[in-house]
């Protein structure tokens, strides 16, 4: 598992240029009020505002490490 991720909670993969992702910002921001939640965000470090752990993956290493092809992608580990 890639550093910085949560052993037990969320991961979502996630660009601020997909609409869809920019959609569901709400929702990234609840649930990181409910748990462990980390945003690996591929275009732009600032997004999505109101997430406490936010990983810049410009180079997509990360999203290549997690077989993530398609954005937004919700991941649960556990």
């Amino acid at each position: 598992m890639p550093d910085g991720l949560p052993s037990d909670g969320f991961v979502i993969v996630a660009k601020h240029d997909c609409p869809t992702c920019t959609l569901v910002e709400p929702v990234m921001q609840s649930l990181d009020r409910a748990g462990p939640l980390a945003v690996i965000t591929q275009d732009d470090p600032s997004f999505p505002s109101g997430v406490s752990t936010v990983i810049d993956d410009h180079d997509l290493q990360r999203s290549f490490q997690l077989k993530v092809e398609t954005v937004p992608t919700l991941i649960r580990f556990k």
